[in-house]
């Protein structure tokens, strides 16, 4: 949903630095990955962060650095947003 916002509803939202088809398969993961699914509905951040690189491994070689520091960056935004206890777009 990210990249249909407008310009300047994405001032302030960390991008989550994937494609649809490498987020679905994160979503795919997040019940079925042997190693880093959830657990009872829970997960915690080194697991999702595993999951989302798992699906970097699809990208180009030349996007895949890229990739990798905005889903570090993105993970880095979420845990912080729960230490704070703050309100981000990405959770309630």
């Amino acid at each position: 949903m990210y990249q249909h916002l407008k310009p300047h509803q994405r001032a302030g939202i960390s991008a989550p630095g994937i494609t649809d088809s490498q987020l679905n398969m994160v979503a795919k993961n997040y019940f079925q990955d042997a190693s880093f699914s959830s657990q009872n509905g829970l997960i915690d951040l080194w697991s999702l962060y595993n999951l989302f690189t798992d699906a970097l491994k699809t990208s180009y070689i030349d996007n895949m650095i890229d990739h990798n520091v905005h889903v570090g960056k993105f993970i880095s935004h979420i845990g912080k947003s729960i230490r704070m206890n703050e309100s981000t777009w990405y959770l309630p």
